[in-house]
């Protein structure tokens, strides 16, 4: 099954296949099938993600543009999720203590880059409750509805779960619940760009992987490194 999928977004979707996927009664693969088409490109190579397809989110007016989105999301929607953050040293006492600095959401046709370092976007706590926008990502995290992709999604929701704190209006034992994952890595010892070459025969490039993630303003290859490292999930 893998294959298949892998296949046909390697290529340009034909018309034919897509109408035979909606009579067989397949509209969600057809509609995924030209959602990964229109995010990565033709290079037989290195995946991109078109600057049409993304989205920062750096200020209050992109944050509620983004909760409504999420708020939006249709019944049995896929969303991949991935985030971002200033790498942690082995000698650092404290190992682990960087927050995420951005959160990637992808959705079939459309990738956000929300900036989790910019006050604006993240608000703190205030007496209407906390964090719309941190709320926003808890509730599709944990509906019954909507599908989460991720790559060692663990990992990144341990970091996620750094900023569920009384800072933003949550409580200290407030503890995020992700219900409807598929984990791409499974029990794989390969990485998600060996994954990714593997099955699609396409590749990630990893050069702003370990990148300061708190600088701003990001640079283009951070943006575009972050874009890709969540809409390949739909790919693969």
């Amino acid at each position: 099954m893998l294959l298949a999928i892998a296949a046909v977004t390697m290529a340009s979707t034909s018309p034919v296949l897509l109408e035979h996927l909606v009579s067989q009664g397949a509209p969600r693969a057809a509609a995924r099938l030209r959602g990964a088409e229109a995010l990565a490109s033709t290079s037989p190579s290195i995946l991109t993600v078109a600057p049409s397809a993304i989205t920062l989110v750096e200020d209050g007016e992109g944050a509620v543009r983004f909760i409504e989105a999420v708020r939006g999301l249709p019944a049995g929607s896929t969303i991949a999720i991935d985030a971002e953050w200033r790498p942690d040293h082995r000698g650092e006492r404290q190992l682990g203590r960087h927050k995420p600095s951005i959160l990637q959401l992808a959705t079939a046709g459309e990738v956000w880059l929300v900036d989790l370092d910019c006050s604006d976007v993240l608000d703190r706590a205030s007496a209407a409750g906390p964090s719309k926008l941190l709320s926003a990502i808890s509730d599709v995290l944990a509906s019954e509805t909507v599908r989460v992709l991720g790559f060692s999604i663990q990992h990144d929701l341990d970091k996620l779960q750094l900023l569920y704190s009384p800072e933003h209006g949550f409580s200290s034992g407030y503890r995020l619940t992700a219900r409807r994952v598929v984990d791409l890595r499974g029990e794989s010892a390969c990485g998600l760009s060996s994954l990714l070459a593997r099955y699609a025969g396409r590749k990630l490039d990893k050069s702003c992987q370990t990148s300061d993630w708190q600088r701003r303003p990001l640079s283009a290859q951070q943006v575009q490194y972050a874009a890709a490292d969540a809409a390949c999930l739909h790919v693969l």
